[in-house]
């Protein structure tokens, strides 16, 4: 089999009072020595704003037997270095969270690699962007199970980044998928 990552993505951020539009599939081919089928693994539809200095960001999941909510965010600027994030989105606790889908590897969608990420999650985060945005830090509280609200289980989560030379793109996404990026997490 062969898995073919293919983006139609708006630019990371949308222009003031503006709504981008975008696509992330992930076709495959299935070789059997009898048929040849292609399948959708991925079909992600997206919704990027800007409303004032907050942006907004809704994907959802169409590929499958049920369609998923996969991200609804919006982050909210409290200083031109400081940022709130609230909503369901990635935990910045993974590579995933660091790079483009488009530009995951074959192992970051392997059953253990997903077994032991935190994912996605509802809740709350702040972070900081500091030294000529040099250094990063995220901290974060989530709700760990979001489908069972009865259960309020918080989890705390802590990170920070830091680039040697040149700073850090905002999402660090063109910094970590350079030819040579050198820094350390």
């Amino acid at each position: 089999h062969t898995s073919t990552p293919t983006t139609f993505a708006p630019a990371a951020t949308a222009a003031p009072g503006t709504t981008a539009i975008g696509v992330v599939m992930r076709p495959r081919l299935e070789l059997t020595p009898d048929d040849a089928q292609w399948r959708m693994q991925m079909v992600r539809p997206r919704l990027r704003g800007q409303v004032g200095s907050a942006t907004w960001f809704v994907q959802t999941e169409l590929a499958g037997t049920a369609n998923v909510l996969l991200d609804a965010r919006i982050r909210l600027p409290i200083t031109t270095s400081v940022k709130l994030t609230l909503g369901r989105f990635i935990t910045p606790f993974s590579r995933a969270f660091l790079t483009p889908v488009p530009k995951l590897a074959f192992p970051d969608f392997a059953s253990p690699v997903g077994d032991y990420r935190v994912g996605r999650q509802l809740g709350g985060m702040l972070t900081a962007t500091l030294f000529q945005k040099r250094l990063k830090l995220f901290g974060a509280v989530f709700l760990m199970d979001p489908a069972s609200l009865k259960r309020f289980r918080p989890v705390f989560m802590g990170r920070a980044t830091f680039a040697f030379g040149a700073g850090m793109a905002p999402n660090m996404a063109p910094y970590l998928t350079a030819a040579s990026p050198i820094g350390a997490t």
